[in-house]
């Protein structure tokens, strides 16, 4: 292997792990604040998540019933709405 091919894949991977650095979810609130986080759990109730610029720092927990929507860093979203009872 030529030391232009090691250096050409060097840098390609350098390059593939700044992009995947910069992968972050966007919490979209009801107030339309949004929050830039790494989303770590989603139930029935709540969203848990880390803020993107603290990924080591606590979790923060959020009702559903604030949350308009998540953009997930891989383009999907998650659309949350209050669903109205009819009696």
């Amino acid at each position: 292997m030529s030391i232009r091919r090691i250096v050409f894949i060097s840098f390609f991977l350098a390059f593939l792990a700044s992009i995947s650095a910069y992968a972050q979810d966007i919490i979209l609130m009801k107030d339309n604040t949004l929050v830039r986080a790494v989303v770590q759990e989603i139930n029935d109730d709540s969203v848990v998540y880390r803020d993107f610029n603290n990924q080591n720092g606590p979790l923060y927990r959020v009702s559903i019933s604030r949350i308009a929507k998540i953009q997930f860093q891989n383009g999907t979203e998650q659309v949350f709405s209050v669903s109205s009872c009819i009696a």
